[in-house]
């Protein structure tokens, strides 16, 4: 959040903020941004104790909490807070305060009507489910640092959400986390290169995402963590990840060959079943000792193609054509 007193000091109503986001009509430019006026929330809106706001009684719109109140930093937000509002379904937008650090469980749960959401630099991690089933929500600014873990079900079911950054640092992204986001267009770049592990369901339908790579560190994904979404071609599965649960990439867009690394092994059903573009599946080490049903479709034209010395190998192989070809 940036006051008004650190942009155009001249311009500064009392008790305002400005809120960068896209242009329109109504917002001014101001060193090549564009800014909204909002009124800060009245500290009556919130029941607040010792740096943490337990409650919120006002009447919804655009809520943004105050800095201090009563004179007292606010530092903290219980789990549910906005979620057992009775106007949740008024909460247009919230803007939490700098120097907040702790968001609880489940802060926004089902908030029908919130468009965007802000979150300051100094909060350090999010619970889960913070923003779930928030169907109208289609913009969030996250801190740059949240920690290294995105938690269950952040995001998950946001229709409306398109486009988010997600931290560079992030480690692992858990289970659900932006499930069904099916208008979610960028996620900042790429996947952040230091991720490891993706949990179940984590980007399942999330379709419109720009084409992907796989970061090179990933080691483990969850059922189908990618289900339907959309990758560069052709598709390099990294060399850790060597162990494909069922659905994992279930329906992939837009990939015509998948190359898998030497000790690819243990396939689930379906793990990239429906790929209707796919015609390839490079494999550069020996076969599979564990392959579930329908773990490729069998599209015409399909193949798999193996690096020779490789064992294992028959043709057909589980009812697929192979072929032997020099690495």
């Amino acid at each position: 959040m940036t006051e008004l007193t650190d942009i155009v000091p001249e311009l500064m109503p009392a008790n305002s903020v400005a809120i960068p986001i896209s242009p329109t009509d109504d917002w001014a430019a101001y060193n090549g941004k564009y800014y909204q006026l909002a009124t800060v929330s009245a500290e009556s809106d919130f029941t607040f104790s010792n740096g943490t706001i337990t409650d919120y009684v006002g009447n919804g719109g655009m809520v943004i909490i105050p800095q201090t109140i009563g004179g007292v930093a606010v530092t903290a937000i219980n789990a549910n807070v906005f979620r057992n509002s009775v106007n949740l379904q008024k909460i247009t937008g919230v803007v939490f305060p700098y120097g907040m650090t702790t968001l609880g469980l489940g802060q926004m749960l089902g908030g029908g009507s919130l468009i965007s959401a802000i979150i300051p630099e100094t909060v350090t991690g999010l619970n889960g489910y913070t923003f779930y089933g928030c169907t109208s929500l289609q913009k969030v600014t996250l801190p740059s640092d949240i920690g290294t873990v995105l938690q269950d079900s952040e995001f998950s079911s946001c229709s409306r959400l398109t486009d988010i950054v997600l931290p560079g640092n992030l480690v692992e992204i858990k289970a659900g986390a932006f499930g069904g986001c099916s208008l979610l267009t960028s996620i900042g770049g790429d996947l952040p290169r230091t991720l490891t592990t993706i949990g179940g369901s984590a980007f399942g339908y999330c379709s419109k995402i720009e084409a992907m790579t796989l970061p090179s560190g990933l080691t483990s994904v969850g059922d189908s963590a990618f289900r339907a979404c959309r990758f560069q071609s052709p598709l390099i599965i990294p060399s850790g990840l060597i162990a494909y649960p069922g659905n994992c990439f279930f329906g992939l867009l837009g990939v015509t060959k998948v190359t898998f690394p030497v000790g690819a092994d243990n396939f689930g059903n379906y793990s990239f079943g429906e790929c209707s573009l796919l015609r390839e599946a490079h494999f550069e080490g020996n076969a599979p000792t564990v392959f579930g049903s329908n773990v490729f479709a069998p599209y015409s034209g399909f193949k798999i193609t193996y690096n020779t010395g490789a064992t294992g190998w028959t043709n057909p192989w589980n009812g697929f054509t192979t072929e032997e070809v020099s690495p």
